[in-house]
């Protein structure tokens, strides 16, 4: 939609604005608002809220960025009008309506492609404790407490950054705190924040380290190589855990492999290799790969333009127990 469209919408008629305004508190609930009946001033600059903010604040999106790709898509309208500026500064009772086809089932896409995972894996992860290595807004971590997980311990070298509806279960820890065991007996999720993975010891866990290691780890890393923590993470395992993690091209390629804006330049010359340095690198921790597939979600762009293909990897540690492989080992 051309945005002066949208704009025409806001010069109403007293009887249209009426009409709006029940609309408004059918559709979603409102904050409350003063007594307008005998005021004549009109919607102030300061009476204004961006889009996207306004769709967390709503609970419409469980996150801003979840929110910014709703609208991207043109699955968020605006007094029946369809915006696609998350920028978009409108009043603060709006009437918004987001299609229900196009809400996500996670707190992000991360949650979609282990979903993925798990699925052609056939793994079942109840009653696990899991290890999340850059939780960030937590999909992973939403996706395997919907598996059945019974605990998420995150890594997170950020702060703040877990979406609020799992925030308002989880136990967030900063970095060199030890929460005692009596303080995260019943806890679902514990996210340890501006911790760094690559150095990561069972003694920073404390009492959420299990005594027999993770039964399950999952990870998801940006701007950094899964190689360079993995030395590190993977002695958090069991001696008979799974693996499962989102390779990213664009941060184990090197800069030759890619364009300037991060896209891997040719998928057919680069994705051999790339599975073999990751094969390789887990086979010399005592780790063996039972698939390697692409993820059904590419990666984030830049602007319109899509993304790198992501893969998924599995890993059993030890001697693997079942051969699963969707998309050959």
């Amino acid at each position: 939609m051309a945005m002066n469209h949208f704009h025409a919408r806001s010069k109403r008629s007293p009887a249209a604005s009426q009409r709006r305004g029940h609309e408004a508190s059918v559709a979603v609930s409102t904050p409350p608002q003063a007594d307008r009946s005998h005021s004549t001033a009109t919607t102030t600059p300061t009476d204004l809220c961006r889009l996207d903010l306004q769709l967390v604040a709503r609970g419409l999106a469980p996150s801003r960025t979840a929110a910014q790709r709703l609208i991207a898509v043109g699955a968020v309208h605006v007094d029946g009008t369809i915006c696609r500026k998350a920028a978009h500064r409108i009043p603060a009772d709006a009437t918004i309506i987001v299609a229900d086809t196009a809400r996500p089932r996670y707190v992000s896409r991360a949650g979609d492609k282990l979903d993925a995972a798990l699925t052609a894996l056939g793994w079942s992860v109840a009653g696990c404790v899991a290890l999340d290595v850059g939780q960030s807004t937590g999909g992973f971590t939403d996706c395997l407490l919907r598996h059945g997980v019974r605990r998420v311990v995150g890594l997170e070298v950020g702060h703040d950054q877990l979406a609020s509806p799992l925030r308002t279960q989880a136990l967030v820890v900063s970095a060199g705190t030890n929460p005692d065991a009596a303080a995260v007996r019943d806890v679902p999720i514990v996210t340890f924040e501006g911790v760094n993975a690559r150095h990561i010891t069972p003694a920073q866990l404390g009492a959420l380290f299990p005594p027999a290691g993770f039964d399950l780890i999952v990870g998801d890393l940006s701007f950094i190589s899964a190689r360079t923590v993995w030395p590190a993470v993977l002695t958090l395992a069991s001696s008979t855990a799974r693996l499962i993690w989102l390779v990213k091209p664009q941060f184990e390629l090197g800069p030759a492999a890619l364009s300037k804006n991060g896209i891997v330049r040719n998928w057919a010359q680069h994705e051999p290799a790339l599975k073999q340095q990751m094969v390789t690198a887990l086979d010399a921790l005592g780790w063996h790969t039972v698939a390697w597939f692409p993820s059904p979600i590419r990666g984030g762009g830049v602007g319109n333009q899509p993304g790198n293909q992501e893969f998924l990897i599995a890993a059993v540690r030890g001697t693997p127990t079942q051969t699963s492989d969707p998309g050959s080992h």
